[in-house]
């Protein structure tokens, strides 16, 4: 019987070091830039991702950072990662600490130093739910630098995050990101080769020059509406229940336009597939989208006094 307590009693002390040194790890590694987090307490039931996906231990670490206090972190500052500001040994560091760089230990580029992987701008991918089919990865993250090792852009994609981040990671979502701006950046809907929205989902892009910033949001929304959608009564939600893919490209203001000249001529085509205005689309302009979601971050968008668009 003693053996047996004794037995419970060792593995809660190795549980408790382990709880305890992983604490450290974060603060230590995070240093100045990046404060220990809050835990996070979910009102809302936690996505179940595939239990065997690749990176599921990095998933609490990656939270914690996502939602960690990085004091002075204004767009198109991100994890505390400042365009023209943040030399690469910076986040080489970061990358070792938190386990962000397995991808690239475990590519056929790991006869690389990680400092070259930066160099060469590779991308860093985390794989949080292979249940959803997606081919690579949730999370990628890459890193482009000048020719000091100053950052110079970071481009952010998410994957199906509604299969795996928790609702409260609100700091990647579309109404988080317009409260960031002092004005409201450029808004566009993405249409098909027809010039019409696509039936499943919608598509918005932000550009937002002041800031650095251009940014792309997917919804589906079937998930807030009942196949056929009824556009009449159509809602824009854009939380993370709601998004399914998210594209963040960040640098320094000081820099050239964010948009790319291919992005920017597929603005309001003629014809085909492009980018057209929330105004010409729905019949909303981008001011009163922008302030609808500053003042209700986690509310929806009723359309209907809006829609310009037909029934389907």
């Amino acid at each position: 019987m003693k053996s047996r307590i004794s037995i419970v009693g060792l593995c809660f002390v190795i549980l408790m070091a382990l709880v305890f040194a992983l604490t450290i790890k974060i603060d230590v590694v995070l240093g100045d830039k990046i404060y220990t987090p809050t835990p996070i307490v979910s009102v809302t039931p936690h996505p179940s991702p595939d239990p065997d996906s690749r990176d599921l231990d990095l998933l609490p670490t990656f939270e914690a950072v996502s939602v960690a206090d990085y004091g002075d972190c204004e767009l198109p500052c991100w994890w505390g990662f400042k365009p023209g500001e943040t030399i690469l040994a910076e986040i080489q560091l970061f990358l070792e600490e938190t386990g962000f760089d397995r991808s690239w230990r475990e590519s056929r580029y790991s006869d690389w130093t990680l400092e070259q992987y930066l160099h060469w701008g590779e991308v860093f991918i985390l794989q949080f739910d292979w249940s959803r089919n997606v081919e690579g990865g949730n999370f990628w993250i890459t890193f482009n630098f000048d020719d000091e090792d100053v950052l110079a852009s970071v481009k952010i994609e998410f994957v199906r995050e509604n299969s795996w981040l928790s609702p409260e990671i609100s700091r990647v979502t579309l109404p988080y990101m317009l409260t960031q701006m002092n004005e409201a950046p450029e808004i566009y809907v993405h249409t098909d080769s027809l010039g019409q929205l696509f039936i499943n989902n919608i598509g918005l892009l932000l550009i937002d020059d002041e800031n650095g910033m251009m940014a792309s949001y997917t919804i589906d929304i079937l998930d807030v509406q009942p196949d056929p959608v009824n556009w009449d009564t159509l809602r824009f939600c854009f939380g993370i229940a709601e998004t399914t893919h998210i594209t963040i490209r960040l640098q320094s203001p000081d820099a050239e336009p964010v948009i790319s000249h291919n992005v920017r001529s597929g603005i309001e085509p003629e014809e085909g597939p492009g980018y057209h205005s929330l105004e010409k689309v729905f019949g909303i302009d981008t001011e009163t989208f922008a302030q609808f979601f500053r003042d209700n971050p986690e509310g929806c968008l009723d359309l209907s006094e809006y829609t310009n668009q037909e029934d389907e």
